[in-house]
């Protein structure tokens, strides 16, 4: 066998382990530069700044260090603050920046309500301090799980801050935490509706507030 031969050999052999080595890489370990649109322009931006920038608030809702703060106290009941400046168009991608403080191990998860019609229906995309998230549509009031709780390595658990970037195309939602795609889902249930920002309360999470910030979202440009 000569030289030139066993070489290609060689290479052939290595070539194959790296193939072999690439495929057991996890999915969640690829970073996403950006949910594969190439025509986009910021419609909307919010740095909370402004506590007239549109968002309802409550006792338990407040702007506050140029946030927007969710203290809930009520037990397995998510409290939202919906957004009555701006609606999105029906194809989008959101992103946003969300802090989970105080809260101890067990906590129920707070995100974002896409295409809400109204109280009772809607989509919500949830993460919990745990590294956890989950999508759910709500349809006149009753949970479906779209995507049930899903560990995932891409989520800082405890009080670091996640950043959130979800693109919802037609019927396709893709999602993205802190740069990494970590699953992607079709529904055709909702095709347009505002957004809200949504804070959930577990049993031990009494003393807990969540603070969302640098929400900005793109509309897609033909």
């Amino acid at each position: 066998m000569d030289t030139q031969t066993k070489v290609a050999i060689i290479v052939a052999i290595i070539g194959g382990l790296f193939a072999i080595f690439a495929a057991s890489i996890p999915y969640l370990a690829s970073p996403i530069l950006h949910p594969t649109i190439d025509h986009t322009k910021v419609s909307f931006s919010d740095y909370f700044t402004d506590d007239d920038s549109g968002w309802t608030t409550s006792e338990n809702i407040y702007y506050k260090d140029n946030m927007l703060n969710f203290r809930n106290t009520e037990i397995d009941f998510d409290i939202s603050s919906k957004q009555t400046k701006f609606t999105p168009p029906n194809d989008f991608i959101i992103e946003y920046d969300m802090t989970i403080k105080n809260s101890p191990a067990l906590n129920d998860g707070s995100g974002v309500c896409l295409r809400r019609v109204d109280n009772n229906d809607y989509y919500r995309f949830k993460i919990s301090n745990t590294g956890q998230y989950s999508f759910r549509k709500i349809v006149n009031g009753e949970y479906t799980d779209l995507i049930p709780w899903t560990k995932s390595r891409s989520i800082k658990p405890g009080n670091a801050l996640n950043t959130i970037k979800i693109s919802c195309i037609g019927s396709n939602f893709v999602f993205y935490i802190n740069g990494v795609k970590v699953n992607h889902c079709e529904d055709t249930t909702f095709a347009s509706g505002k957004i809200a920002l949504s804070a959930g309360h577990a049993d031990e999470a009494e003393n807990t507030v969540v603070s969302f910030d640098n929400l900005k979202v793109w509309s897609i440009i033909d």
